[in-house]
């Protein structure tokens, strides 16, 4: 038996002893390190489970149901480097449910997640294609994917294109929303050691827009 598995035989003996649940979730960050990350997932799962079980009982203390039910964010933003869909529950976690764009719509979302994650997490496949109704979750999805990115792998360039002005500026206004709102979201939380400019990006919006404009000019006036 490995050290995961005495905490979780330690936690079911006390399940109102939180200290528990954080030893077992430093072992799942351990196994992470040390590369296996589908055991780690499915220890971190478990340990999920075990939160949520202890939750649910009448008998719980309800100080310890309010300090497992933040315990349960705790895990995911874990989970989060491995996960889209553990960053995204993580992402809007403290949102009233009724707010959130993730989870109301997760069962239909999960598919297309589980691609992204293939995409971009596992490298299982080098391009993804998505061709989806309108109004179904797309372009915020693709937000939350950007922001995701920007918090792992801030070194990277993403491009954005689109048929609309409008589009693009709401689809930049949405990943900033998502980078600086600290009641609506828990990016920071999830990644308190990234820093960017605020007014970098602000001022880059306005230049992005501006040259958009003035390529379709010239582009229009080699096509007239």
């Amino acid at each position: 038996m490995d050290i995961f598995h005495k905490y979780v035989n330690a936690i079911k003996k006390s399940p109102e002893n939180v200290e528990y649940y954080s030893y077992a979730l430093n072992c799942c960050k351990y196994i992470f390190k040390a590369g296996n990350v589908n055991y780690a997932l499915k220890c971190t799962t478990d340990l999920k489970e075990l939160c949520k079980r202890t939750i649910k009982n009448e008998t719980t203390l309800n100080t310890v149901k309010v300090a497992l039910y933040d315990f349960i964010q705790d895990i995911l933003i874990v989970e989060s480097p491995y996960s889209l869909d553990s960053y995204f529950l993580a992402l809007e976690y403290t949102r009233p449910i009724h707010q959130q764009f993730y989870l109301p719509r997760r069962k239909q979302l999960k598919p297309i997640v589980h691609e992204l994650e293939r995409l971009l997490i596992s490298d299982e496949i080098d391009e993804l294609f998505l061709s989806m109704p309108p109004r179904t979750g797309k372009t915020t999805l693709i937000i939350f994917v950007i922001s995701w990115l920007i918090g792992f792998k801030p070194e990277l360039a993403n491009l954005y294109v689109t048929y609309s002005t409008d589009t693009a500026k709401g689809f930049y206004d949405g990943v900033y929303e998502i980078l600086n709102d600290e009641i609506t979201y828990s990016w920071h939380k999830i990644f308190p050691d990234v820093e960017f400019d605020k007014t970098s990006m602000c001022n880059s919006k306005e230049s992005y827009l501006g040259r958009c404009y003035d390529d379709l000019h010239e582009w229009n006036g080699y096509h007239q």
